[in-house]
């Protein structure tokens, strides 16, 4: 009886050995350095074995959390339905203050179920638009993951290392026709307006890249409200403002915040706290009418 009672004790034993093996290579697979002290605690308290397995079980089945902390100027983040950037915009915006449960990841593109806050159930965000983090790591595993998906400085060190040069805004020019010149435009405008449809089809006809930005709404779910709704592999070296000045302003405090040096102001469109806002910031500014100067 007793060597029985020894046998099935040594039985147990390795059994909980082996589960603390398991669960600590899940703890290294899974990033969690909580996994696996836990597991090492099982080994040297058996009676904790049963807490541990909760607590890995817990931990396989919640993905990091993070918390929006960008949108503050445009009532919180796009949200699309798929992966890709063109996929199709979500019609509410995940809300500054959120706190959502990555489900997937690829990139900078992180796809989502919200645990708290306003905004759509599920769907997929940006982490961050050039230096500016729109999402927040609330645990270590997935700030490590986080730091592991290279930001755009880190890109920018990864191209200077390898000898290529990193995409970047043109730097401010120092006359309208250098400009004029500059090959990626955003125009910022409402979509029903007609001098904006105008603008939009004599830049692409004249074979630059472009991109619409309403900030009025007027255009659907499918256009950015904001230079900082782009995706952040968009870069633009232009912005072409024809917008209320109080809108304006804030398309100024994006720029600054993109990297974007140059301003092309409609008739209508500036004001004395955009001309200064843009003087503050480096910002190059012309006043006048692409439809007419771009011949």
């Amino acid at each position: 009886g007793i060597l029985r009672a020894l046998e099935g004790r040594a039985l147990r034993s390795s059994r909980l050995a082996l589960h603390v093996v398991v669960l600590s290579l899940a703890g290294i697979i899974f990033g969690s350095a909580r996994l696996g002290m836990h597991s090492l605690f099982a080994l040297a308290r058996p009676e904790a074995g049963l807490q541990a397995r909760r607590f890995a079980s817990r931990m396989m089945a919640q993905g990091a959390q993070w918390e929006v902390v960008g949108g503050e100027q445009t009532g919180g983040l796009l949200v699309r339905s798929g992966r890709a950037l063109d996929s199709e915009a979500l019609g509410a915006r995940l809300s500054t203050g959120a706190r959502i449960e990555e489900l997937e990841r690829a990139g900078e593109r992180l796809r989502y179920k919200r645990v708290s806050g306003g905004g759509p159930d599920e769907g997929w965000v940006t982490l961050r638009l050039s230096e500016k983090v729109l999402l927040r790591p609330l645990d270590e595993g997935a700030d490590a993951a986080a730091a592991a998906a290279a930001p755009p400085a880190a890109a920018a060190a990864a191209a200077a290392g390898s000898g290529v040069p990193a995409p970047a805004p043109a730097a401010a020019c120092g006359s309208v026709a250098d400009m004029l010149k500059q090959q990626r435009w955003a125009v910022v405008g409402r979509g029903t307006n007609d001098i904006v449809r105008r603008l939009l089809e004599m830049l692409r006809s004249n074979g630059r890249e472009v991109h619409h930005i309403d900030p009025y709404g007027s255009s659907g779910p499918g256009v950015a409200g904001s230079l900082s709704e782009l995706p952040p592999e968009v870069i633009v070296d232009v912005v072409n403002l024809c917008a209320r000045p109080d809108l304006g302003e804030k398309v100024i405090v994006d720029c600054g915040l993109c990297g974007i040096r140059n301003v092309f102001i409609q008739p209508g469109a500036a004001s004395e706290a955009i001309r200064k806002s843009c003087i503050d910031g480096g910002i190059a500014v012309h006043e006048g009418c692409v439809l007419v100067e771009l011949r």
